[in-house]
């Protein structure tokens, strides 16, 4: 393995574990897939309106991966998502930093898991 694949192996591992024992002292752990609306908004960064974007995008099937959710819910992006991480959120059972972690390893990262989305075309950069 190339040095540069261990050190992005070893830091991705890094930050799944620190994700992962954050969230474990943060409080209780909520199923993406399972969560009311109301779970869902009561944790901090989620609001009634994020809750029903995810609960609608759900109806149409069940979120697969961190990923998934990103592209699928408008106002979920990475930073969004390490945050609802730390505070409990889980898709299919794993964390932010877990998922993050598996396809580092794997040097097969997803964009939507570590790029933050384009500037709304009003954005002047000031």
């Amino acid at each position: 393995m190339a040095k540069g694949h261990l050190w992005r192996y070893g830091a991705a591992l890094v930050a799944g574990w620190i994700i992962g024992w954050s969230a474990l002292a943060a409080g209780p752990v909520v199923e993406v897939n399972r969560a009311s609306a109301a779970d869902l908004a009561a944790l901090p960064g989620i609001g009634p309106v994020l809750a029903q974007r995810v609960i609608e995008a759900r109806q149409a099937r069940p979120f697969t991966s961190w990923a998934d959710l990103q592209a699928r819910v408008r106002g979920i992006g990475p930073k969004t998502a390490e945050r609802l991480s730390v505070e409990g959120l889980r898709v299919d059972g794993s964390s932010y930093g877990q998922e993050l972690a598996r396809h580092t390893a794997r040097g097969s990262t997803p964009s939507s898991l570590t790029e933050t989305p384009p500037p709304s075309a009003g954005y002047r950069g000031r």
